[in-house]
């Protein structure tokens, strides 16, 4: 979803996905683009030449933070920014695109270790249901 920073919400007064073409608009390295995004609430891309770009999510969240721009960002990865309310969604409409990003493979023929079971426990209680598919589903060779 959009983030940014309280102070520039306030600046830019986003009401819908079209208003953000007055944004410099910040790019995580992730799977899901701005492209995409706009895509997805059916408004054209704006010219990226404002744009600024990271290969590191965290990076990209503190320039959103300092106010650099809007980010298009995972909602888990940014739970404590939200919290702390240093990030805010600029508006309330818009598409929330989901995305499953990581997967944990195991051998299902093989029984687990111990530390291998108490590992997947703690990971699965740990991500978000939001965040998780709706059952595991095993790779079948």
């Amino acid at each position: 979803m959009p983030l940014c920073s309280p102070a520039l919400a306030r600046r830019l007064r986003p009401r819908t996905p079209a208003d953000l073409s007055r944004a410099t608009l910040i790019h995580p390295s992730n799977r899901i683009t701005w492209c995409d995004w706009f895509a997805a609430a059916r408004v054209d891309a704006p010219e990226e030449s404002t744009a600024l770009w990271f290969d590191r999510s965290s990076l990209a969240i503190e320039a959103a933070i300092e106010g650099a721009g809007v980010i298009l960002e995972s909602d888990f990865l940014t739970v404590a920014e939200r919290q702390a309310g240093s990030l805010v969604a600029p508006f309330r409409d818009g598409p929330r695109i989901r995305t499953l990003s990581y997967y944990l493979a195991y051998r299902a023929d093989r029984t687990l270790k111990p530390a291998c079971r108490v590992f997947i426990d703690w990971l699965r209680g740990t991500v978000p249901a939001v965040n998780r598919p709706a059952a595991d589903q095993p790779l079948v060779p």
